[in-house]
């Protein structure tokens, strides 16, 4: 989700390839988003990293004139489990009542706001589908489950 250049970091020998091919295609090449992943505006200051919050992050994918949105929430407290912080599709350009997918725990919900509950140190994905479209309908095993077309 970084739009930009790619590659592994793990140590000779460590890589989990599984892990790998989440973020690109069959054939090697990387599946990619319209911009990088950036906080959203209340997450720009201390509250995340104080652990009072989760640190909550956007990016989008245009494919066919449509617009999807994925959604991270990040607990980047060392010690502190976040419990039920919460994100309202409208505070980040989206109408209430979206399809969104839980990437981790896959399932598809029609919601307003999504919910996450996270131990230190953990994340959360969610892909939201634009107006008239389901969230599961990309490749689900992928990160970027609806890439950006190429151009």
């Amino acid at each position: 989700m970084s739009a930009g250049p790619v590659g592994i970091g793990d140590r000779l020998g460590c890589t989990d390839p599984q892990v790998v091919l989440r973020t690109c295609d069959d054939d090697g090449r990387i599946r990619h988003v319209d911009r990088p992943l950036s906080l959203i505006d209340e997450c720009l200051f201390g509250e995340p990293a104080r652990g009072e919050r989760l640190a909550w992050a956007t990016t989008t994918s245009t494919r066919s004139g449509k617009v999807w949105t994925y959604v991270v929430a990040v607990n980047t407290s060392t010690d502190r489990q976040v419990l039920a912080d919460e994100l309202a599709l409208t505070d980040i350009g989206l109408a209430g009542g979206a399809s969104v997918y839980d990437w981790r725990r896959r399932r598809v919900a029609t919601v307003d706001v999504i919910t996450a509950e996270l131990a230190p140190r953990d994340w959360a994905l969610w892909v939201c589908a634009p107006s008239g479209e389901r969230a599961d309908a990309g490749d689900l095993r992928k990160y970027v489950a609806v890439d950006s077309e190429l151009a």
